[in-house]
């Protein structure tokens, strides 16, 4: 939700209102990367999250985080350790389709 709240900013051209969102994103990932599982993402859904599954959500949050950013190929690399960690991710797996390796996207569209 956050990182369409985020595109959404960029849209109206509140860039610092998307950042925010963004790098809110970013440091959620890092927290459950980290093991603080009370800022889990999926909360209502974690009680029976496996570690692997923890940090397959982790990288998918850092993942959005940098590509809302426009920094694609970091969000490539953490979609595809959201994959590597949960082959069933399928967030990860559809994101990872949206951010093509090598690729910087334009941020101010």
């Amino acid at each position: 939700m956050e990182y369409y709240r985020g595109l959404a900013a960029l849209r109206l051209g509140r860039k610092a209102a998307a950042q925010h969102f963004f790098d809110h994103l970013i440091a959620r990932g890092e927290k459950l990367l980290a093991g603080s599982p009370e800022s889990a993402f999926f909360a209502k859904f974690s009680q029976g999250q496996s570690d692997r599954d923890r940090l397959a959500d982790a990288h998918y949050l850092i993942g959005l985080g940098n590509l809302g950013k426009g920094e694609a190929a970091k969000a490539q690399k953490e979609f595809q350790e959201a994959v590597k960690l949960d082959v069933g991710h399928l967030g990860a797996a559809s994101a990872q389709a949206m951010a093509p390796a090598g690729e910087e996207l334009d941020s101010s569209r």
